[in-house]
């Protein structure tokens, strides 16, 4: 039976925190003290562990949200350890409040387990200013040692890494964009193996449109998001205008990257892209992913041009 995953209180003055981390994705199980998610309030960073066996059906709260003590964060199914994996219910069945972590005992057992400290290899611990900062200048924290106690990043540790410069272009290596073949900018994360994705931006927009997602695709897949000619930071090489020359173009950048047969995700203009591609050359393309693409249709946001 499917049950809620609340946001407990972790402190007695806190309200509300911000989802830092999912550990798990949809479908994952777990066992009772492993890490679901960290959460940053005002104070600190601090996990969230399973108070019992279970799979985590779906989650309803992304990264980076702000959300109030109580609101709902995910559906779990709990399981024993001698259950078999069940399937993931298309619809979460109806909920006894009694089993969510809103419940008395519940809160006993995750305040204890606060207190006796979850082991986690994977947990980058960092004070809130630290994750901030980090943010803000692209650093990634889990190639920073941290001076605090037990061995916590703090603040000035960030700042530190900023004014390193070799360190620094060691830090930003994988996580920042950078600018590739043909002025077109890019940025590429995950394992270096298997069919590359690519993703393909919007009219007007940047790489950037992909933040959401970027991250937990690149957990599995090699995972390239390209910003089009004539947008965001990228220059404008084009001889001619027009799809077909748009699409000639990350032709001639997927070839020089070497990236080879790729999935293509094109979302609005970059679904016109990814279809002239897919269509003048069938070889290169594995897969085609169009998110609200132009061209199916004789509908435009003439707001949207206006801007």
């Amino acid at each position: 039976m499917s049950t809620e995953l609340r946001l407990p209180r972790l402190g007695e003055t806190m309200e509300e925190g911000i989802v830092v981390n999912w550990n798990l994705t949809e479908g994952e199980s777990f066992e009772r003290g492993n890490t679901l998610l960290e959460v940053e309030t005002d104070k600190m960073v601090a996990e969230v562990p399973a108070l019992e066996n279970g799979i985590l059906l779906q989650i309803l709260v992304e990264e980076q949200a702000k959300v109030k003590v109580g609101d709902i964060l995910a559906i779990i199914d709990p399981l024993d350890k001698s259950s078999k994996r069940k399937e993931i219910p298309t619809k979460p069945e109806q909920v006894n409040s009694q089993n969510t972590l809103e419940s008395p005992l519940a809160l006993k057992e995750l305040s204890k387990s606060f207190k006796q400290g979850v082991k986690n290899p994977d947990l980058i611990r960092a004070v809130p200013a630290a994750r901030r900062l980090a943010k803000r200048y692209e650093v990634n924290l889990k190639l920073l040692s941290g001076s605090g106690p037990a061995g916590r990043i703090e603040r000035s540790d960030v700042v530190q890494a900023d004014h390193d410069e070799t360190k620094v272009a060691s830090l930003k290596q994988r996580f920042v964009p950078q600018m590739g073949p043909r002025g077109v900018r890019f940025l590429r994360r995950g394992k270096q193996s298997g069919t590359p994705v690519v993703l393909l931006h919007g009219f007007a927009s940047n790489l950037h449109s992909w933040r959401l997602i970027h991250g937990p695709l690149s957990r599995q897949r090699d995972v390239i998001a390209l910003e089009l000619p004539g947008h965001g930071e990228s220059n404008d090489w084009l001889q001619s205008r027009g799809l077909l020359a748009l699409a000639e173009n990350i032709e001639q950048v997927i070839i020089e990257l070497e990236l080879g047969p790729v999935d293509l995700v094109g979302h609005s203009l970059g679904g016109a892209i990814a279809v002239c591609l897919a269509s003048q050359q069938a070889s290169m393309v594995r897969q085609l992913t169009l998110l609200a693409p132009i061209g199916f249709g004789t509908e435009i946001n003439l707001s949207a041009v206006e801007q």
